[in-house]
């Protein structure tokens, strides 16, 4: 009975059970999240990008952003060759699947899965993209970031003396600086540390 009433209820509002419940985000290039963006980059370095979306049901199984499809290449860019001019095709990008985000908390759901469809003069494109939930990772423990780097450099020889330093978690990463010594040499490498959704931190040397 409860259940019922609480359906009719959010129905008069203009809301579905499945959207109710938290937030629900998708990030683009950045460990930013968004709640229905009206842009999209699709590339960094001046490359196409989805503009003018508005969103149905966002944050049910399954919503879709319809906009514009746009490449301009007024200044240049990797993307446009020999092109000058801007161009511009209608497009539909779906999201689905949300999933828990636990960097934003236990009400944050980010979406998974994503599809793209440009259409273009010839015929709809479609393309699958990553709407980032990777960014849900938390950021790693000072511990778990020493592990992580213990084992990137033992890969590249051996390891004694072993100390790390890092900043203050940005995101879901953190920036380290490793001291050690490694064949009788006095070695420092600056890296990022990369917390993950699962498996072991990602590690990446800075620059």
């Amino acid at each position: 009975m409860r259940a019922t009433v609480l359906a009719l209820l959010l129905l008069a509002l203009g809301a579905t059970p499945a959207a109710a419940a938290g937030r629900t985000v998708v990030f683009g290039l950045t460990a930013t999240p968004q709640e229905r963006p009206a842009q999209v980059p699709l590339q960094a370095d001046a490359g196409p990008s989805l503009q003018e979306l508005t969103w149905t049901d966002w944050g049910a199984a399954t919503t879709t952003g319809t906009g514009t499809w746009v490449l301009d290449c007024t200044r240049g860019g990797p993307s446009c060759g020999t092109d000058t001019g801007v161009t511009r095709h209608p497009a539909r990008y779906t999201l689905t699947r949300p999933a828990a985000c636990p960097r934003l908390g236990p009400d944050v759901r980010a979406y998974t899965r994503g599809t793209l469809v440009v259409d273009e003069p010839t015929g709809p494109r479609t393309v699958r993209l990553d709407p980032g939930r990777e960014a849900c990772a938390r950021a790693p423990s000072l511990a778990a970031a020493t592990r992580a780097i213990r084992r990137f450099l033992l890969r590249r020889g051996p390891v004694e003396r072993l100390r790390v330093r890092c900043d203050r978690p940005t995101g879901g990463d953190r920036e380290c600086r490793a001291r050690y010594r490694s064949r009788g040499r006095a070695r420092t490498l600056d890296v990022f540390v990369l917390g993950r959704l699962s498996g072991a931190p990602e590690v990446r040397p800075v620059g």
